[in-house]
This record gives structure tokens, sequence and C-alpha cells, in this order.
């Protein structure tokens, strides 16, 4: 067995005085049930106090709206116990739902509402007379645990998040530079989709590891707009990395195939400058006026590089347009994310640079994320059945503790909602829990009652304490832990202060251990589903979004559409590579996750355009009217061969508008000098160029019409 480490006995030595104090304060007032302030400590418990303070807060405010929510519900429906358990019941699955869309760290709360109205009010069926007082009791003994274990977590040897958090966001710096080595490289297509999940999850663990960071004891808690903003600035990046290679694949095979490989030279020189930039430091003051030096000649170069567009420009040219203009965005998305990680990183010293013309989100909490109503419904519903079907059963059965068998359904029905399939995780809970039982039954009916003041009680659960909350800070083991400490907890917490009886800890137990098993099958015949399921659900939402957008009059803001999308690839990367099944038909290799991503942002760069005159409404409208009907029609892509000739008229009329665009008199003009005019037409060439290639990648090259065609609106009999 590994010896214990010096941060896992002091977090269980901080967990132990936490848990005592606690107790202490709840028998000092003497509360009936002085071992939930306990059990209370320990569900908060983290190693680290960002997360302790963070989960205290919402854990407060959810107690408080449960309480408050059982205080209105059990009088008005005392005297009809079947409808108060159908309010409870309703009330549990509503907040779960609400928990599950919320995705943020307020979700929290509404998971605490749910199911504290239920330890609260399934025990007041038979006496509601008392809820008031059982309810104030109940968040006075929640309150002390989470004050007690808030102080000593955040007092006593704080270990702080800022240094964890700090290593992630280098990990992710040194992510992308690996990523952009590989993507300017040419690598092969399976590192690159390596590189791609990476990244992706690197991004989705920034995010989750960034939502604690206010409520952290260091000075990087002051750093967590700017982490944010980051976060938004490598939603960005990732499908710009994947239209770069793209784009300097097909130029790549162009010159090859034409044999003139010289073709490329100035623009494979452009990226080695690029990839040394990249690297440059971003703390010693030399290097970064270097950088930024080095940046705006960059610039230059790019420009020097686009070929002028014109009605007779070539595929080529477009494609040299489109790398021009995505790395020009790369640069710049680049400088702001290394600008935010250099203020990141000299905060975390005490020191506050000034960011210039940096935009720093504020809150992770309006951060546009991906919900699945579908799968936050089955979940609530799971919930539902399973505490009626313990309420039924108590209620046939009269049996005393029936109460807590519906308790422990709604709690564990909510505990573990958020992953695809609870019931691994619930067969765990329940199987430690079974563990516990000779544990509890010693404590309760042999050593507690032989405990006559606070100091031998303290002396007779520390030891046990000790152990579990070193197996508790270790990952591997910590749900175990975790279920074996609340077990033996939750049935000290069961009994009536000073009330101990064999029955009533035997039917506390039996009910305890019904409860766990109505949530697990109930949740297995609801609820589970299978990582390929999730990822069809993924992608489809991928897909109607697309659809959404062409159909969209208004322009949306395109951080929230790459906030939501970047959202849905990082869940995607790892449940397709647990997929039993390939998502949509297609094998798992085969799934190019951030596909619709790219064409989601070339779509706004449309709808932008479309925006900026009559003109524009004219030459896009046909084009997004044809986009609409290949997302609603078309369950996959990129398109094979056979599928390109059924959608030849899509192709058609990408080229066509293509064409209009090139012969537009703004750019045909060599005298016009009006770059507003320009850089619009120029964007949407680019968004063009990227749609033709994401939709038919294996089409024939476009080429420059002698002949205009005009797009044509599809009628409703063509659909």
């Amino acid at each position: 067995m590994k010896l214990p480490t010096t941060s896992e006995v002091l977090f269980s030595l901080k967990c132990i005085a936490a848990s005592l104090l606690a107790l202490y304060v709840a028998l000092a007032f003497a509360l009936p049930r002085p071992f939930w302030a306990m059990m209370t400590c320990y569900i908060i418990a983290n190693p680290f106090s960002g997360p302790v303070r963070s989960k205290a807060v919402f854990r407060v405010m959810g107690t408080v709206l449960g309480s408050v929510a059982t205080v209105i519900m059990v009088p008005q429906l005392a005297n009809a116990p079947e409808l108060l358990s159908l309010a409870l019941a309703l009330w549990v699955g509503f907040c779960l739902f609400i928990s599950l869309l919320d995705r943020t760290p307020r979700s929290y709360i509404f998971l605490l509402a749910g199911y504290t109205a239920a330890l609260i009010g399934f025990p007041s069926v038979n006496d509601p007379s008392g809820i008031f007082d059982v309810a104030l009791s109940r968040v006075e003994e929640i309150s002390i645990g989470i004050v007690c274990g808030s102080l000593v977590h955040g007092l006593v040897f704080p270990q702080s998040w800022g240094p964890i958090m700090l290593g992630r966001v280098s990990h992710v710096i040194r992510d992308i530079q690996q990523t952009l080595t590989d993507v300017f490289a040419g690598s092969e297509r399976d590192q690159l989709q390596k590189d791609k999940r990476m990244l992706a999850t690197d991004i989705a663990e920034l995010r989750n590891l960034s939502i604690h960071l206010p409520f952290d004891t260091s000075h990087l808690r002051w750093t967590a707009g700017a982490i944010y903003s980051m976060h938004e600035r490598l939603s960005i990046l990732l499908p710009l990395l994947s239209g770069i290679r793209d784009r300097l694949e097909q130029l790549r095979g162009s010159a090859q195939a034409s044999s003139n490989e010289s073709a490329m030279t100035e623009w494979n020189a452009l990226l080695t400058r690029i990839q040394d930039w990249a690297t440059l430091s971003t703390q010693d003051a030399e290097k970064i006026g270097q950088r930024n030096e080095e940046k705006r000649r960059i610039e230059d170069a790019i420009e020097q590089l686009t070929p002028q567009i014109h009605a007779g420009a070539t595929w080529t040219d477009l494609l040299q347009l489109n790398l021009a203009r995505r790395l020009t965005a790369l640069l710049r998305v680049m400088d702001d994310v290394l600008t935010l990680y250099k203020t990141i990183e000299a905060s975390a010293t005490g020191a506050f640079p000034v960011l210039q013309n940096q935009p720093v989100r504020q809150s992770s909490l309006v951060t546009p994320l991906h919900h699945d109503y579908w799968l936050a419904c089955i979940s609530a519903a799971a919930a539902i059945v399973a505490i009626l079907c313990c309420c039924l059963f108590w209620i046939e059965t009269a049996w005393p503790s029936g109460s807590v068998a519906a308790m422990m359904a709604a709690v564990f029905c909510c505990l573990f909602a958020v992953q695809d399939d609870p019931v691994p995780s619930l067969k765990t809970f329940l199987y430690f829990t079974l563990a516990s039982v000779p544990i509890s039954a010693m404590y309760v009916l042999w050593i507690l009652p032989t405990a006559h003041s606070f100091e031998t009680m303290a002396l007779c659960i520390s030891p046990l304490l000790f152990v579990l909350g070193i197996y508790l800070a270790r990952p591997q083991y910590g749900l175990k832990s975790l279920a074996m400490t609340l077990g033996v907890l939750g049935s000290f917490a069961l009994q009536e202060s000073g009330a101990v009886d064999v029955g009533v800890f035997m039917n506390a137990t039996i009910g305890q251990t019904i409860g766990v098993i109505a949530a697990l099958v109930f949740t297995a015949l609801i609820r589970s589903v299978s990582a390929g399921w999730r990822a069809n659900r993924l992608v489809a939402a991928g897909r109607q979004e697309l659809l959404e957008l062409t159909t969209n009059m208004n322009v949306p803001h395109i951080d929230n559409i790459a906030a939501k999308m970047m959202d849905r690839v990082a869940q995607l990367a790892p449940r397709i590579s647990a997929a039993t099944e390939p998502p949509l038909g297609n094998e798992p290799q085969h799934i190019d996750a951030l596909l619709d991503f790219r064409m989601s942002l070339n779509v706004v760069e449309l709808l932008n355009f479309q925006a900026t005159s009559t003109p524009a409404l004219s030459a896009i409208k046909p084009l997004l009217e044809q986009l609409r009907q290949h997302f609603s029609s078309t369950p996959t892509s990129p398109l094979s061969a056979s599928q390109i000739s059924e959608s030849q008229c899509l192709l058609t009329c990408l080229d066509a508008t293509i064409h209009q665009l090139t012969s537009n008199p703004v750019l045909n003009d060599e005298s016009n000098t009006d770059q507003v005019n320009v850089a619009p037409l120029l964007n949407a060439l680019t968004a063009l160029t990227a749609l033709r290639r994401d939709l038919f990648p294996d089409a024939n090259a476009y080429v420059p019409l002698l002949t205009p065609i005009n797009p044509v609106v599809p009628t409703p009999s063509d659909e």
C-alpha cells in the first residue's frame, strides 16, 4: 500500500478539524442532528481552497432555496401525503432539469435546492406540523458545516488553486505551439487529429478549472477575467488552425501536381517565421518588443504574398487569399493569447500589468454553452419515477423508514446525472455504502453510546476519518472513499441526537440501500445513454445550429457561436473515442468535429457581409437558401463523390456567388484604395472559398466563369 504523502495527511487532518469543529458548534447550539454539519464538511471538502469556497457559497444558497420550497409545499399539502410526495418529486425533477441546463458553477444551487427539499420534506410527510423548525435546523446545521469547512481549508495551510491553474495554462500554450508546428509541417492526418483532440480537451479543462478561480486564495483569482478571455480566443484558434491545415494541403498538392513546388517557397518561409514568432518569450521585455516588431513585419509579408483578386482570379488565388487572411487572424489571436498568458503569469506573483486594447470578460457565467434539453428531461424523469416508486412502496407498506428510501433516491439520482452513464458510479457508491454498514453499526450501536463527552467522541471518530480522508485525497479512490465516508456519517446523521436504537438503525440502513438501488435501477432503465448516443446528439446539434444560422436574419455575435461550437467539439472528442457505434454512420477516425464549427463561422461571415448593403444581400441570399436546403437534407458532411452530383445545384450556386463577388467593380478598379469597401468583399470571398472546400473537398477546382450565372432562389416546389 502506498504511504500517504504530506499533502494527503494535511488534507485529512484539515477535514477532521473542520468536521469536529462543526460538530462541536452544532452540539453547542443543541441542534437535533448535529452530524449533518459534520457530513457537510466532507461533502464540500477538496484539497484546494478555491473549490471549497466556491462549492460552499452555492451550497448555502441551494440549501436555503430548497428549505423555502419545502416550507411552502408541506403545509399546503399536509392532508394529502400522495400529493405532497408528487409535489416533492416534481420539485426535485425540475431543479435537476435546470441544473443540467445551466452547466456553470451556479448549477449547484439548483441541484442542492432539489434534494434538500427531499431531505427535509419526506421525513415531515407524516408530521408536517414542525416543518419550519426542521427546515430551519437543517439550514443551520448545513451552514455551520459550510462555514467551518471553508474557514479551515481557507485559513489553515491553504493549498492554492493558482499553481494548478497556471500549470494548465502553460500546458495549453505548449500544446498550441506543438499543434502549430504539426500544421505548418504538414504532418500526417492521424497526428493532426490527435493534436486537435488534445487541444480541444485542453480548452475544455481550462474552462472547467477556471470556474473556481474567483474563490481562490492566491493572487491569480484577480485574473479570472483574463482566463475567460483566453478561453474565448482559444475557441477561435482551433478552427483557424484546422482551416489553415486544409488550405496548405491544397496549395502544396497543387504545386506538386504542376511540378512547380517553388510556388510554395515563400509561403513556407513565412510559416517558419510565424512558428519562430510564436515561441518567442513573453516574459523578457526585450523579446516582447522583438515579438511585436516581428508580428508587424510578418503581417506586411502576408500582405505582399496575398494575390490581387479580380474577375479572372483562379482557385489557387482564392486559396492563397483564404490562407493569407487565416494567417493574419491567427497572428492576432495568438498575440492576444500570449499577451493574456503574460498577464496571468505576472499576476501569480502579485504584479498586475495593464492590458492594452484587450477586452476582458468578467464572468464565465454568461458564456454560451451547448444545452441538451432531451437529456435533461429524461434525467429529471428518472429521478421523479425513482422517488415516486419509493413513495408508493412507503405508503402501501406504512414502513416507518420509507422516507429514507425516497430521500436517498432523490440524492443519488441528482449526484451523478451529469454523466453519460451514471450506473457504474451508482454501483460503486452502492457497494461501498454497503461496505460501510458494519463500521456504521459498530459506531452507532457500540462506540458512540459509550462516549459521554465531546472529547471522547472526537477520539473515537478521528482514526476512521483520518484513514478515509487519506483515500479521499487520491483521485483513483475518491469516489469509493466518499461513499464510505458518507455512509458512516450518514448513518450518524439519520439518528436524532442521543436516540440510538438497533431497530431505527437497521431500518434507516435498509431504507438508504433501497433508495440507492431505486436510483440505480431507474437510471439504468430511463437515463443511461452510451457515448455514441451522446456523440450523435452533439453532431446533430451542430448541424441544427448551422441550419438555424442560414435562416437567421440577425447576425449573431461570432464569439457566442464560437464558444458554443467549441463546447460541442470539446464534448464530442472523448465520446467519439469511447463510442462503440460510429456517430451518424461514420467511422470515428473520419469524423472531423471541427467541420461544422468552421462552416458556422463562415456562414456568420456571410451574414455580416449580407448586412452591409442591398447588393450584398442580393448576392448572398440565394446561397443561404441553398445552404439551408443542404443542411436540412444532408445528414453528413463532407460529401462523397456520389453526393456531389446530387448537390450540383449548391456547388453551381457557390461558384456563381464567387464569380459575382470577384467581378465587383470595387475589386477590379485598380485606382480604388478604399479598404473599407474592399475588406467586407474579401472576407466574404474567404468564407465562400472555405465553404466550398468544406462542403465539396473532392470537387474540381473553381474556374472563373466567362458568362456570369445568376443564382436562382429555390421556390417551395423545389424543396
